[in-house]
């Protein structure tokens, strides 16, 4: 006699002789309906109700640099952003000029570059790992690794925003970790005569800066200037120490950054071996620029500490 229960339910505890008609033991390429409203109730009444998985769906192909669509390309990795279900993926192509970070559009299954550029050094062999975060401002932040090559990221906003971008300002956009500055503050004492001296009682001032570059990044300490001191510190038994109110400033020479970096923070420290304290942020210029530092300011420590530092500090150079 032919057996026309149909299974309706997934039972795999019990022993596979024991399972009754109407049970089945596994299933693969399904999909089970648990559609509710807002009240809990189930709003199509399909609640439980197994149902084929759903199959490929055909994509619009647009703006993508190469071949007639997506042909030639390799898949190395894929990232789903959650909260908006959209898809991203790296690929590669024999010519490196179209290795690039692509987004599927879930609204309407369109598939379109994010970026692509021959920095993505991928060479189609190896898969990319990528792993998907967001910034403060709630951008998505994508990071990338083929176990192979330098990791990068790629900032969404940052280059749907900024699709001109190429060259050293593009590499340091998708490069994870930022070159340390290596040119140092050049520093000299000089005079203001509308100033009293706040230099008086220090053990000579060295300075040093961080690149925070147009993406967020923010770059190590750079090397460190050379520690000065008030001349007539140098001059005991020949000068005379009132001269100390005849420097009273700090003319700082800030050497030219690449044309990625937003912002410049100076830092100033006091003596060898205190720490660092984050006098001001200037603008990034691919020219020298300078800064006047009179010393009379309460200082952030550049690490964020107590703000009681910093005033105790203040008042015992004061």
């Amino acid at each position: 006699m032919i057996n026309k229960v149909t299974p309706r339910k997934r039972n795999s505890e019990t022993d596979k002789r024991l399972v009754a008609p109407d049970q089945y033991t596994d299933a693969v390429n399904i999909r089970v309906e648990n559609s509710f409203s807002e009240s809990g109730q189930n709003s199509s009444g399909n609640v439980g109700v197994v149902k084929p998985v759903k199959g490929n769906t055909p994509a619009t192909i647009s703006g993508i640099t190469g071949e007639e669509g997506m042909t030639g390309y390799k898949i190395l990795g894929r990232v789903l952003d959650t909260p908006t279900n959209c898809l991203y993926f790296a690929a590669a192509n024999a010519n490196a000029a179209l290795n690039g970070v692509f987004k599927v559009d879930p609204a309407t299954n369109a598939i379109s570059p994010v970026l692509q550029t021959s920095y993505f050094a991928w060479d189609g062999l190896a898969n990319v790992d990528m792993c998907l975060a967001r910034s403060k401002d709630d951008n998505v932040l994508i990071y990338m690794t083929d176990g192979v090559n330098a990791p990068y990221k790629i900032d969404i906003a940052f280059h749907e925003n900024n699709t001109e971008v190429t060259g050293e300002r593009l590499y340091d956009a998708i490069t994870v970790c930022q070159k340390t500055p290596n040119k140092p503050i050049v520093a000299q004492f000089v005079s203001d005569a509308s100033l009293q001296s706040n230099f008086k009682r220090i053990n000579g001032v060295q300075f040093a800066y961080q690149n925070i570059y147009e993406t967020g990044e923010i770059s190590a300490v750079s090397s460190y200037s050379s520690l000065i001191v008030p001349p007539p510190y140098l001059e005991q038994g020949e000068g005379d120490l009132n001269q100390l109110d005849a420097y009273n400033a700090v003319q700082l020479s800030v050497p030219g950054q690449p044309a990625s970096v937003k912002k410049v923070r100076l830092l100033v420290r006091f003596g060898e071996s205190d720490p660092f304290y984050v006098i001001d942020e200037i603008n990034g210029s691919t020219s020298t620029s300078t800064k006047t530092f009179k010393n009379d300011e309460v200082l952030a420590l550049s690490q964020r500490k107590n703000l009681t530092d910093s005033l105790m500090l203040y008042l015992s150079r004061h």
